[in-house]
């Protein structure tokens, strides 16, 4: 008497289902909300030709439903066809409705793989399916889903779809009775089978399995045959890989569980990538008969490990290189530890960690990892991944200006580069560039100046003749100390050069006073100049006309009407950020008539 209970085939079937219509919309609703808001879906729609004409357009159904634009009401197929339609950005690699490669896994490609799984299923002339196939199309969608919520993450969107896939996939039927879910396997899936006439009088022969396997677990064909006598044929497996076709040996390790009738393919990798087929044939009469199967293109699933974090800390204790594995499939079976290209001693107190439940290996002697390579890789049945890191003592180089000018700020700069990160830095400066002494950074002179190990940087404020030194930088990290080039600050500049003479003129009683300043080209600007008369600065746009202004154009200095008042010692000062230079001497004498007379400063 039949069972009445669900059998682990239509419990795979009802989950496959469930997840058709539960969590397959979930990202595809999110996709659509990112790429368009729903108060612009109808404008959209209404621009695309598409979707609003021709044997694809949208039915009435669907138009209603993107006019009330609620996307939790869309479903797989009405998404696809929006995102398809209204998206271009996204999409696949190989274009929609194109049959994807394996390492095809942007966006569009995953939207793609969606709409595959669910025609899979929709064309299924069965309400059951075998653990193997069921245990394989999961993985399958359990990876694009994976990704799909990692991609969306990134954009703002939080709807956990792995949680709501795992939920289905831990449902517990129980003794559920078939009758419950009867109507449901009905709706869901036609129940006739295709069966092949016993009575055919040809021979032939067909393969099935499952065409996708998770890396590093086996994949089984069987071959099924009719109306062969074996005692005449025998049947044999090959496989094809473009225009190569090769014989399988099913003897070998590879295939160790394989009959003439079976092929098992242990611990499939991505060489395993093949067309399997097998072929039943018979020599009769000097005539070799072949008769071929249908072919399998086996596609396995899994990615290479990758590391998600891959960094170094120090503490007193030591070391650390802290590490983590993104968790895909398949399983890491083995973390291996090397230095300098040597495995890892365990068993020495030097190192803790390292093993496939950490998540760190520390180096308790710093030491032991001056001038040493450390590397981790990682192993699963699609490959291996390393990561490595070098440690050393840091190394530093400091570098400024060729040149700097008396008064103005200088800024040394630093790169230092550092594994294990530095511990600390400090600036120092000598006179011969043989003695060094600390520099104190907290000096208002070297405000702006800081000693982040990673950057430090000093920064002189207005430099004088006195800060013309030699300038380096101290580093050090857990393995050691490192002292960097030097650079020797070159101060340039100098003071003013002022020349004078005079121009009188009798018509007008007015008397220039002729004034000459200039800097040579290595040198700072003029910030100010003036005239004094014996002593006393002499403001010449205050005087009411009776001189003609001065100023950094017009140096030399005109006095208008010149009367005994005018008569004293007249001298031009100029000034810049290294100093100031006074010109010579010029005595105005007043009589009938008024002499000058230039006094240099030597007498």
């Amino acid at each position: 008497m039949a069972s009445n209970l669900l059998t682990k085939e239509e419990q795979n079937f009802i989950r496959f289902v469930k997840a058709r219509d539960d969590v397959m919309p979930l990202p595809l609703r999110d996709i659509l909300h990112w790429q368009i808001k729903p108060k612009n879906l109808h404008q959209k729609i209404q621009s695309c030709l598409a979707l609003t004409n021709g044997e694809k357009k949208l039915d009435s159904y669907q138009m209603k439903q993107t006019k009330l634009a609620n996307y939790n009401n869309f479903d797989v197929t009405l998404l696809y066809k929006l995102i398809r339609n209204l998206c271009p950005g996204l999409k696949p690699t190989q274009g929609w409705g194109i049959k994807l490669n394996y390492n095809d896994t942007t966006i569009g490609d995953d939207i793609e793989r969606i709409r595959v799984i669910r025609n899979e299923l929709g064309h299924s002339k069965s309400s059951k399916i075998p653990d193997s196939e069921f245990t394989n199309r999961w993985i399958e969608f359990k990876i694009v889903i994976e990704r799909l919520q990692k991609a969306m993450s990134k954009n703002g969107y939080n709807t956990d779809y792995k949680e709501n896939l795992r939920e289905i996939e831990e449902l517990d039927f129980g003794d559920e009775p078939r009758e419950k879910y009867k109507k449901f396997l009905l709706f869901e899936c036609a129940f006739d089978h295709l069966q092949l006439s016993n009575d055919r009088e040809e021979a032939g022969v067909s393969i099935g399995g499952s065409e996708i396997a998770m890396c590093g677990e086996n994949a089984v064909f069987k071959a099924e045959v009719t109306n062969v006598d074996p005692s005449f044929w025998s049947l044999t497996w090959q496989k094809t890989r473009e225009h190569v076709t090769e014989s399988i040996n099913i003897n070998k390790e590879k295939y160790r569980g394989s009959t003439d009738r079976k092929l098992v393919i242990t611990s499939v990798s991505k060489e395993d990538e093949w067309k399997y087929q097998a072929v039943l044939s018979r020599n009769t009469n000097g005539y070799n008969q072949k008769i071929p199967s249908n072919e399998i293109l086996l596609q396995t699933l899994g990615v290479k490990p990758s590391f998600d974090v891959w960094n170094v800390t120090t503490d007193m204790d030591g070391i650390t290189i802290h590490y983590a594995v993104e968790d895909m499939p398949p399983k890491i079976y083995n973390t291996e530890w090397t230095r300098n290209g040597k495995i890892l001693d365990f068993e020495n107190s030097k190192y803790v960690g390292g093993s496939l439940k950490d998540t760190f290996l520390k180096i308790t002697s710093p030491s032991e990892a001056n001038g040493a390579k450390y590397c981790c890789t990682v192993t699963n049945a699609v490959g291996s991944t390393s990561k490595d890191v070098t440690f050393d003592i840091p190394t530093a180089e400091i570098s400024t200006e060729p040149q700097s000018y008396y008064g103005s700020c200088v800024l040394i700069s630093s790169k230092v580069v550092s594994c294990p990160a530095p511990d600390g830095a400090q600036w120092q400066k000598s006179i011969d560039g043989h003695t060094f002494h600390d520099i104190d950074i907290r000096e208002a002179k070297y405000y702006g100046s800081n000693l982040d190990p990673e950057s430090p940087s000093l920064e002189i404020k207005t430099i004088s003749f006195v800060d013309k030194q030699y300038y380096q930088l101290f580093v050090w990290n857990k393995i050691g100390e490192h002292v960097s080039n030097k650079i020797f600050l070159n101060v340039i500049g100098s003071k003013p050069n002022v020349t004078i003479c005079h121009k009188t003129c009798m018509k007008n009683h007015s008397v220039t006073l002729n004034g000459t300043v200039f800097v040579y080209e290595d040198c700072l600007d003029i910030q100010n100049l003036f005239w004094s008369k014996n002593g006393q600065n002499l403001e010449s746009h205050k005087s009411g006309g009776k001189y003609l202004e001065v100023g950094m154009d017009n140096p030399s200095l005109t006095i208008f009407d010149v009367n005994q008042h005018d008569a004293g010692s007249y001298q031009l000062t100029a000034t810049n950020a290294v100093g100031s230079t006074q010109s010579n001497i010029i005595v105005l004498g007043i009589t009938n008539t008024f002499f000058i007379h230039t006094i240099n400063h030597h007498e």
